[in-house]
């Protein structure tokens, strides 16, 4: 499997929006991850699907990626992906969704995704990695398990992506 994870593009200030499920993503969030997409197709992302936090900055970040990817109508919002999901969480759901030969891109959140880096790569989900708001990393799994299952191909914070666009 080729999984891909975005952590979620910059949003607007908590003060702004009550709820923190409602809030989007600020207009240089959106302008900066349309930006950093550009530089995708020149490192070789290509995804069958994207399967996203139903948390509006995610979904909205999701809908950059696809239109960027080409695949805007495969698009899926996963309840189990909102901010809190534990590693464990996203390797079940994405046992269900996808087969070995999937590529697949997760859009979610902190520290979430950076620790299901961290347990695939590494074995531990405490290895600190961490994943920037509007950042892209790609991993190689054999077979999906809730362990070391993976290896590390990039790292990508936002910067390094719009510096290639």
């Amino acid at each position: 499997m080729e999984l891909y994870l975005v952590r979620h593009a910059m949003e607007v200030d908590h003060g702004q929006i009550s709820a923190d499920a409602d809030r989007a993503l600020s207009d240089n969030g959106r302008r900066r991850m349309e930006r950093a997409t550009e530089s995708w197709r020149a490192i070789g992302v290509a995804v069958d699907g994207i399967l996203s936090s139903p948390f509006v900055r995610a979904m909205q970040t999701a809908e950059i990626a696809g239109k960027a990817l080409g695949i805007a109508d495969r698009i899926e919002a996963c309840p189990r992906l909102a901010a809190g999901a534990s590693p464990d969480d996203i390797i079940e759901l994405l046992g269900e969704r996808c087969d070995d030969d999937h590529r697949v891109m997760v859009v979610g959140h902190e520290p979430d995704l950076g620790r299901l880096v961290s347990l695939l790569v590494c074995g531990d989900d405490r290895a600190g990695f961490r994943m920037k708001k509007g950042g892209l990393t790609k991993l190689t799994v054999d077979h999906l398990e809730v362990d070391r299952c993976a290896v590390l191909e990039f790292h990508l914070w936002p910067r390094h992506l719009v510096r290639m666009s």
